[in-house]
């Protein structure tokens, strides 16, 4: 029988859990699949042992508002926010400021 996408992704991801584009697509593939909390969970993971993928701030960002957690959305993305610039990621940049935007949320330190 062959393996989903999301049964191929999980299972990558389990021999290498370290890999952070792994543990990205883990995440998202999981989120699709409407295995929110798996998913939240692979991206807090990602984050913690690769602080600098400055694209998972913005998708953990994103989970946090759809699970009505908006001030864990907000200080996840404006810790995202400040990676962005320091890796200079300005995909993540418009994002996340974006988002922050939307939320009435943008830090005035800036």
């Amino acid at each position: 029988m062959e393996q989903s996408r999301l049964e191929l992704i999980n299972t990558m991801h389990v021999k290498s859990p370290k890999d952070s584009y792994l543990a990205f697509a883990a995440a998202v593939e999981n989120q699709m699949a409407g295995n929110r909390q798996k998913a939240i969970q692979i991206i807090e993971r990602l984050i913690s042992f690769d602080p600098n993928y400055s694209q998972a701030y913005s998708k953990l960002g994103k989970m946090y508002e759809n699970n009505k957690k908006r001030d864990k959305a907000i200080s996840t993305y404006l810790k995202g926010q400040k990676i962005a610039y320091k890796m200079k990621d300005e995909k993540s940049i418009g994002e996340i400021s974006e988002a922050l935007m939307f939320l009435d949320a943008e830090e005035d330190s800036w």
